[in-house]
């Protein structure tokens, strides 16, 4: 079953929508964070959430949280991603990644992350194995190009 961890007022409050209105079964744990306006009582030991925010989903022994980036746009996107490369395109610091969204690679601007929140769940797979899979779709990529 999925645990959402929630702060009334804050950002868990569309992950709690999103549930309900999925109809999907989960338990909702009340935690106590800090706010920008520097109300609140957090943070909370009782929060997962490797800084204390919300939303921390828990499924098992998953837990998600939010890292946000602003793409070329404008538009930010916040995505669960499994880094195993840093390297640069041009004058560009890339992070090459796993990306839970896209279920595929995808290369991020280190310029355009805005928030980073770390995971205490271990890797998918190897980052070895990520990388020699990541090499393996860009060589049959530039062979058909």
């Amino acid at each position: 079953m999925l645990t959402l961890f929630h702060a009334p007022r804050s950002r868990s409050t569309r992950f709690l929508w999103l549930l309900e209105e999925l109809g999907l079964p989960h338990d909702i744990r009340y935690v106590s964070i800090r706010y920008a306006d520097g109300s609140g009582d957090g943070p909370d030991p009782a929060n997962p959430h490797p800084d204390r925010k919300v939303p921390a989903l828990r499924h098992g022994d998953a837990l998600v949280t939010e890292s946000a980036a602003v793409d070329a746009d404008g538009r930010v996107s916040a995505r669960t991603i499994w880094p195993f490369l840093v390297g640069y395109l041009d004058s560009v610091r890339m992070l090459i990644a796993w990306c839970e969204l896209r279920g595929d690679f995808r290369m991020f601007r280190t310029d355009r992350l805005i928030a980073i929140d770390f995971l205490d769940t271990p890797y998918p797979e190897r980052r070895a194995t990520l990388r020699r899979r990541w090499l393996a779709m860009m060589t049959a990529r530039q062979a058909d190009g």
